[in-house]
């Protein structure tokens, strides 16, 4: 099932003619603005997704296993407050990076509306797997719910290439050189 799931996501494919259509119309960033950008999506929401995919197959092979041994549940516990870190510095980021959702990267705006389902997760997993406070998780449920996460992050890098080519794209019809 894992391998069919990942199997049947392309995140990375861009369509040119999209992005050509959408650079005639956009509004584009400065230069700076834009490295900052490229920091927080290659950088930060990167490291974010590897640590979500970690934490997906780690609480969804927990939830399986009938007793789970100590190791796992201290890994778990140190994904869990890495992930809590990345989300602090995200919501430290995100005012200053709300311009870019009027300006191609609507998943930025969709990234914050899914951090409610990413406590949701957080929430089933510890409760339910680290203290068993509450009856053991569904992995299906996790491996889902975690998986909707991982989408939306990769939505924005996406997003953020499709921007990028099209800013370039729109430099290089006006006969502009690229920034550096």
């Amino acid at each position: 099932m894992i391998q069919r799931v990942a199997s049947d996501r392309n995140y990375f494919a861009v369509s040119v003619e999209n992005t050509e259509r959408e650079g005639a119309k956009r509004c584009f960033a400065s230069a700076d603005d834009d490295r900052k950008l490229i920091k927080l999506v290659f950088v930060e929401i990167l490291q974010f997704t590897e640590t979500m995919g970690r934490l997906r197959g780690m609480a969804t092979y927990v939830s399986v296993v009938a007793d789970p041994n100590p190791v796992l549940m201290d890994q778990l516990k140190n994904i869990d407050s890495a992930i809590h870190r990345e989300l602090d510095y995200f919501r430290h980021c995100a005012s200053s990076f709300q311009h870019y959702a009027l300006k191609g990267i609507p998943s930025l705006v969709v990234r914050q509306v899914n951090e409610t389902q990413l406590l949701q997760l957080i929430g089933l997993i510890k409760d339910g797997l680290v203290s068993q406070s509450i009856e053991k998780p569904d992995s299906q449920q996790l491996f889902r719910l975690a998986t909707e996460v991982i989408d939306v992050h990769l939505r924005i890098v996406e997003e953020t290439l499709d921007y990028l080519t099209s800013k370039i794209q729109h430099n290089l019809q006006a006969g502009r050189p690229e920034q550096k």
